[in-house]
């Protein structure tokens, strides 16, 4: 008898539950007026209210859809209730798909109410602003932890803003504890990238260094004792340019895996400038004193003919640099 009961429970519970979880993604209100109006006010084969009319009283039209749809789920478990023969079996199993329809559907109007709220802030002007505020400063955040590859917890980044806006409880740092966290922090960062640039250059070197040996001995590059090679890709003509000359250049710059990193082709732009020292970078300066008008040439320039170990914003250390330079126009110095 045991067996038998507890196979009547498990049936029971997951009847009620499939029915009520079913019925209350299913029906709307507009669902249940409809089957109220076609239906009977009693059930006569048992003398009680038929299950529309309890709908009927319960379901308000006007109300919230998801509050009605958990409606629906209980009534329906009432109303089998009310069509099985008064048992304590049937009575538990009943109350337990309640139980079980009311966390389900509690958990999905949380989430949803949760999402519509969020969502119905943006729709004022106050809320669309906070929110671009928020955003705007979040990214920044974002992309400062990015390029600076820190260690943070985002967590405690968020509290620690939370806690500036929440002036009713204390922060967990003062002022000057926040500055010398602060401090502490840029040093680590400084040391990090530091640490990590003096391996790249170091790489990078050694990585030119092989190169520039085994191009040296290509058919038609000419390398120069301190160090410049390059190639003539089509001849120029006329005389050398020479220091004080105004020399017009087009170029297009790389670094050794091909990367671009300027171009006066793409800007469509020749650059004109004096020839000499302090003008351009040494490499340069030697290239183009061995170039005549209308010459192309490329040359690679080894890093301490470019920028050198420190390098500059847009180039790394010890990189070394290949330009492919075209020499237009030589104007005499005056």
């Amino acid at each position: 008898m045991e067996a038998i009961r507890l196979t009547v429970l498990t049936f029971h519970l997951t009847v009620l539950t499939l029915v009520t979880k079913i019925g209350s993604q299913v029906w709307t209100a507009e669902n249940l007026n409809y089957a109220v109006a076609g239906s009977k006010q009693t059930d006569n084969h048992r003398g009680r209210p038929c299950p529309s009319v309890l709908l009927y009283y319960s379901v308000n039209p006007g109300s919230d859809k998801n509050a009605n749809l958990v409606r629906l789920c209980v009534l329906v478990c009432v109303f089998y209730i009310t069509l099985m023969k008064k048992s304590y079996v049937i009575s538990a199993t009943a109350i337990l798909a309640i139980i079980l329809c009311f966390s389900l559907e509690s958990c999905d109007l949380n989430a949803n109410s949760k999402a519509v709220s969020n969502k119905a802030a943006l729709e004022t002007p106050r809320g669309k602003h906070s929110y671009a505020v928020g955003s705007d400063y979040g990214k920044a955040i974002k992309q400062a932890i990015k390029q600076t590859e820190a260690d943070v917890d985002y967590n405690l980044i968020l509290q620690g803003i939370k806690d500036q806006f929440d002036t009713t409880k204390p922060v967990l740092m003062n002022d000057s504890e926040i500055t010398a966290a602060l401090e502490e922090f840029m040093v680590e960062i400084n040391q990090a990238r530091r640490a990590k640039d003096s391996i790249s250059r170091e790489e990078r070197k050694q990585k030119a260094t092989a190169f520039l040996e085994k191009n040296k001995s290509e058919v038609g590059v000419v390398a120069t004792e301190s160090g410049l090679q390059y190639i003539i890709l089509k001849e120029g003509e006329g005389k050398n340019a020479k220091d004080g000359d105004t020399i017009t250049v087009h170029y297009t710059g790389s670094f050794m895996d091909g990367t671009k990193f300027d171009s006066s082709l793409d800007r469509n732009q020749p650059l004109s400038i004096a020839l000499g020292e302090g003008q351009l970078i040494p490499g340069w300066v030697e290239m183009l004193r061995l170039m005549k008008k209308g010459e192309k040439i490329k040359t690679w320039i080894p890093s301490h003919l470019g920028y050198g170990e420190v390098g500059n914003r847009a180039i790394p250390g010890n990189s070394m640099l290949i330009f492919e330079m075209e020499l237009l126009d030589i104007k005499p110095a005056k």
